[in-house]
């Protein structure tokens, strides 16, 4: 939505945020290939370089080398096409505030909730 929205303007939608799950949050789906022809698709989604990057445009997670956290490609993507990224915590149990104005920003909106 976010690559539309530059795409169409020249400017991401600010109006809009991205969230994504943390990195320690996984699943693994499986591919088996019930036919060696099929075995194919399976190299195909794990190496092909296009195949990741359309997979990245769509917002997924894109497996990685060894030792780096899937959102690591995903985030770096992100910023290529000039859209902002999660930053990447060390910390999963904490999270900043954000600035002055956008915190009084948000205690006014969540105050005038029902």
């Amino acid at each position: 939505m976010q690559l539309r929205a530059k795409a169409q303007s020249g400017q991401p939608d600010h109006d809009r945020v991205l969230l994504y799950p943390k990195d320690n949050i996984l699943t693994k789906p499986q591919f088996l290939a019930l036919k060696p022809e099929a075995e194919r698709l399976g190299e195909l989604i794990t190496f092909d370089p296009e195949l990741q990057r359309r997979a990245m445009e769509l917002g997924f997670g894109v497996a990685t080398p060894a030792g780096s956290t899937k959102s690591a490609r995903l985030y770096d993507f992100l910023r290529e096409q000039g859209l902002p990224a999660p930053e990447i915590a060390a910390d999963d149990s904490t999270t900043p505030l954000p600035d002055n104005p956008v915190l009084e920003e948000m205690i006014k909106t969540v105050g005038d909730c029902p």
